[in-house]
């Protein structure tokens, strides 16, 4: 697996970050999105079978990929590999959306 770099969301739109504008990008007809808010400092694992794109909508976060610790923090995006990927929620929570191709 090659390693992810964060993106910023003003490279794919001008509109300003929210579940609304992910939508819009990402229409439900060829698209399945997530949503999911975590409280300060939680730790959960991101299970996924398909490659996905994942958007900080609010907060920040930490991710594991590869061994190694990537900060994704609001209005930044990363695509990652099918897998499993532990993330820590930063010290105001995170709100995520998970963007899935549909097949």
């Amino acid at each position: 697996m090659t390693h992810a770099h964060p993106q910023s969301w003003s490279e794919l739109s001008p509109l300003a970050i929210s579940e609304d504008a992910v939508r819009e990008l990402h229409p439900a007809e060829s698209h399945k999105l997530y949503l999911n808010t975590y409280p300060a400092a939680e730790t959960v694992s991101i299970k996924a079978g398909h490659a996905f794109v994942l958007y900080v909508l609010q907060g920040e976060c930490t991710l594991t990929i590869a061994g190694a610790p990537v900060a994704v923090a609001a209005a930044q995006l990363i695509h990652l590999e099918a897998g499993v990927t532990d993330c820590v929620a930063g010290a105001d929570g995170v709100s995520l959306m998970k963007v899935f191709q549909r097949g």
